[in-house]
């Protein structure tokens, strides 16, 4: 019996050691094995989808940005302990009989060794077609442009950036972005995006949110928009992730939608769906943090300290589209926003309103000009930001998208 007890205790003991080793270590730098155990996050309750995708529900203090970071937590949103921890849960219930999260959990899809290895690497796993942004932004088509990733994905967009005169002083952003659902080139299409880019240099440090058609992440709706966050501290050379695969952004247990969730899709010529948009400089619960909010609910946040000069302040916001395909010698006909060119305007094509970035001072600097960027108008366009004083629907705003290369003229 008391051999038993120790081989146990040492058990423990070396559990213990294992989970603190992980959680100290990069994710980046991690093998499959450690990752996958690493990043699934013990659930109260899980359940399947319709593709066999599990979704795991977890509570707000166990999620991996917690866990790894305990000084993170906002305690004022320490649930109820009634949401028991998993192993207290029956079996039918951890089963996936009942389909949904509970109150007080956050649903995040379960990570598998079999698509991280897929991948490649964890490494590849969360870089996956992620890239810069372009650094020179300029009213001039710019088609040499084209951003190449690692995995020899292309990146082409058509961006607004707004840009202080003196650095390190945007401390907020916020916007009502139009949502669709751009079809993807099945033969070389990866994803299809419009997003905000919350950024600072040196290196580059990003926190993006927006909606995207990606079918590689969401599989079970691969047609549909879904909200997206992403951030990287470096350039995306080693830091960073979408939504909840590595530790750095912390989510908030609301029943609101949060990063992964579907979203409706505008109707051409009808019924025109948007999010609302804002990212804010304060604290949660004494951690200096960027505070997101989705149709003005708290969603999450990203701690301060994840970032170099971004932690201080960004120096621009972008704003419009991107698309992400194979460069395998052809163009793509994945589309951008709803696959028709600003000029088709409201009802028709994607736009981004009530556009509002202020500084430090709470000096608006989205009503001074932007910068456009866009790689070839004949492929994807936007126009200039407009105020349009005299009605606040719409506030600053454009119009971006286009066909890509099911126009003849257009060269990527």
């Amino acid at each position: 019996m008391a051999s038993q007890m120790l081989y146990l205790v040492s058990l423990w003991f070396f559990n213990i050691f294992f989970i603190t080793l992980i959680l100290a270590k990069n994710e980046y730098d991690m093998t499959i094995e450690e990752y996958v155990k690493h990043i699934n996050s013990p659930a109260v309750h899980k359940f399947q989808l319709e593709n066999g995708h599990t979704v795991l529900c977890v509570r707000y203090e166990d999620q991996v940005s917690l866990r790894a970071h305990p000084e993170w937590t906002d305690t004022k949103r320490m649930i109820n302990p009634k949401h028991k921890k998993a192993s207290q849960v029956p079996n039918s219930v951890v089963g996936g009989r009942i389909k949904g999260c509970s109150e007080g959990t956050i649903p995040m899809l379960e990570i598998t060794y079999e698509e991280v290895k897929a991948a490649g690497s964890v490494r590849q796993f969360l870089r996956r077609d992620k890239k810069g942004l372009p650094s020179q932004p300029s009213s001039l088509n710019n088609s040499e442009g084209a951003l190449k990733a690692e995995d020899s994905a292309r990146h082409v967009h058509a961006i607004q950036r707004w840009t202080t005169q003196q650095e390190n002083t945007i401390v907020s952003a916020s916007a009502r972005f139009n949502l669709w659902a751009p079809g993807i080139d099945s033969s070389n299409g990866i994803f299809s995006l419009g997003q905000l880019w919350f950024t600072n240099n040196s290196p580059l440090q990003t926190i993006e949110i927006g909606w995207h058609v990606d079918p590689q992440i969401y599989s079970n709706d691969p047609q549909l928009p879904h909200l997206f966050v992403y951030w990287t501290a470096n350039g995306y050379q080693g830091t960073g992730c979408y939504n909840y695969q590595c530790s750095g952004y912390v989510g908030y247990d609301t029943q609101h939608i949060g990063p992964g969730n579907a979203l409706y899709s505008s109707v051409y010529d009808g019924e025109q769906k948007e999010i609302y948009i804002t990212l804010n400089q304060e604290d949660a619960d004494g951690t200096p943090a960027y505070v997101l909010y989705i149709d003005n609910v708290k969603t999450g946040y990203w701690p301060r300290s994840l970032f170099q000069s971004l932690s201080i302040a960004a120096n621009d916001v972008d704003m419009g589209g991107e698309v992400c395909f194979h460069d395998n010698g052809q163009a793509t006909i994945t589309e951008m926003g709803s696959g028709k060119f600003p000029s088709q305007g409201l009802g028709r094509a994607a736009y981004v309103r009530q556009i509002e970035i202020r500084d430090a001072a709470g000096d608006i600097v989205s009503q001074r000009p932007s910068t456009l960027f866009r790689n070839n108008d004949a492929c994807y366009d936007i126009v200039p930001a407009l105020l349009d004083s005299s009605d606040p629907y719409w506030g600053v705003h454009f119009f971006y998208g286009g066909p890509g290369a099911s126009k003849p003229t257009c060269q990527l």
